[in-house]
């Protein structure tokens, strides 16, 4: 949310206007960091379900990608990890409840 020229540089978009600032904002600032927020508010398996599934899922979508459109590098394999990881902690909650 605070640094959206920064982000869309390390993850190599370029927004070309304002509009694309914001939408970095809010699609890789605000939107994520309040997901996890409300999961750790809520405590609920439900939602952290919810997360952990979806971000297998861009794991695999991003794994795919990686070899339809030849964009293998570290940061994306850095990605999946990072996603998957990420999805494999947020489904542990059905065995902590």
């Amino acid at each position: 949310m605070l640094f959206p020229k920064s982000i869309a540089s390390f993850v190599g978009i370029q927004p070309v206007a304002a509009l694309g600032i914001s939408e970095i904002r809010a699609t890789l600032g605000s939107f994520f960091l309040m997901l996890g927020a409300t999961c750790l508010w809520l405590q609920s398996t439900d939602a952290f379900t919810v997360v952990g599934v979806a971000s297998i899922a861009a794991a695999a979508v991003r794994l795919l990608s990686s070899f339809i459109d030849k964009s293998a590098s570290v940061k994306n394999i850095g990605g999946v990890i990072s996603e998957a990881l990420l999805g494999v902690l947020f489904l542990l909650s059905w065995g902590l409840s």
